[in-house]
């Protein structure tokens, strides 16, 4: 405060500026550590527009890094009636100076556009020039140590001498925003693969769940569930004990051969695969499958469980044994007959040939 012609205290600008922006970011600090992931970037416009009026600018906006790319995309992009948009585009190709600096993590400070841009910046001068632009400031957006984007304001109705503690400040306000969009980023990411994983395990005919290496049901598939539903299948509900499970189908009429203690030995990294036979109540009957248990192969350590319905070829297996065995006794009754034949014939020839050496 400074004293004014009356001795009255008149407000220093600065100070009211500065206090302006402490409040907006604890505002926008407080709401998007609150957010649901689901509603960030519903909310994200209307953040930058809040950014607007807190520091006096013309147009912010946030440029996200292309994924496998070298790309800076502008993300979201806000600006005061009557000033040039920015289109939602690639900025590599327009502007490939000012890319590489928001790719390499930069902070920049450019007061006085264009004569403070560099030589190298030949297309960032000739376009800043073009829509009249007077200022502008970018600051990373960090998370983790890593860089994901940059948050961009810019002036056009004057120059700007950005305060350094207030690039600072704004520093803080682009890792609150990236934090933000970096938990929306993985929670979408962690649904694609879930939905994913879910159309996967749909897909597949064979009854299958997945038990993690307490012994816990992860997941189950379909044709589980449907298995379960008509009471052929012990039910597995995530986070049910799989021993239990395999248990309870003992006790209903299931016939297992090791898979509870194969089970286990997977689990515990004793054995790198299981495989047996068991059997299940169907509705014709007894149905036999082939169980394969077999180590995930990820961050979270348990196993696949596989249960394939071997009933036909078991029974042609069956079949084919029996046949076998008739082809072997009458391969033996054949060479039992042959042995007698032989005998026979042996017996006759020698009956001739002392007929034959008989005098008349």
């Amino acid at each position: 405060m400074s004293p004014g012609a009356a001795g009255e205290a008149v407000a220093d600008p600065t100070v009211e500026a500065r206090l302006r922006f402490e409040r907006y970011l604890s505002g926008i600090a407080t709401r998007f550590l609150e957010l649901p992931p689901e509603q960030v970037e519903d909310h994200l416009a209307d953040a930058l527009r809040g950014l607007l009026d807190a520091l006096d600018i013309d147009r912010c906006g946030i440029s996200l890094f292309d994924e496998g790319t070298e790309g800076v995309t502008i993300f979201c992009n806000v600006g005061r009636p009557g000033i040039p948009e920015q289109p939602l585009e690639d900025l590599a190709p327009h502007m490939p100076w000012y890319a590489r600096q928001v790719r390499a993590g930069r902070t920049l400070v450019l007061p006085h556009l264009p004569e403070g841009l560099p030589p190298e910046a030949e297309v960032e001068r000739t376009y800043t020039r073009r829509i009249g632009m007077k200022s502008h400031v970018s600051v990373p957006m960090t998370v983790g140590g890593e860089t994901q984007g940059a948050l961009g304001c810019a002036t056009f109705r004057a120059t700007r001498q950005w305060d350094p503690r207030l690039v600072l400040r704004l520093e803080l306000l682009a890792g609150v925003l990236a934090g933000a969009l970096h938990r929306r980023r993985s929670e979408a990411r962690l649904a694609a693969a879930d939905e994913l994983n879910r159309s996967i395990l749909a897909s597949l005919p064979q009854e299958l769940v997945v038990v993690g290496s307490e012994g816990r049901v992860l997941a189950q598939n379909e044709a589980w569930s449907r298995a379960s539903a008509g009471g052929t299948f012990p039910p597995a509900v995530q986070g049910d004990d799989f021993g239990t499970a395999l248990e309870w189908a003992a006790a209903h009429g299931c016939q297992e051969k090791g898979e509870i203690a194969g089970l286990r030995e997977v689990l515990s990294g004793k054995r790198p695969r299981f495989e047996g036979l068991c059997t299940h109540p169907g509705a014709s009957g007894n149905r036999v499958y082939f169980v394969t248990a077999a180590p995930l192969h990820g961050e979270e350590p348990g196993a696949v469980v596989v249960h394939a319905d071997v009933t036909e070829l078991q029974g042609k297996k069956v079949e084919l044994e029996k046949r076998l065995q008739e082809i072997q006794e009458l391969k033996e009754r054949l060479e039992a007959e042959n042995v007698r034949l032989h005998q026979q014939v042996r017996h006759g020839r020698g009956f001739e040939e002392i007929v034959g050496q008989t005098p008349a």
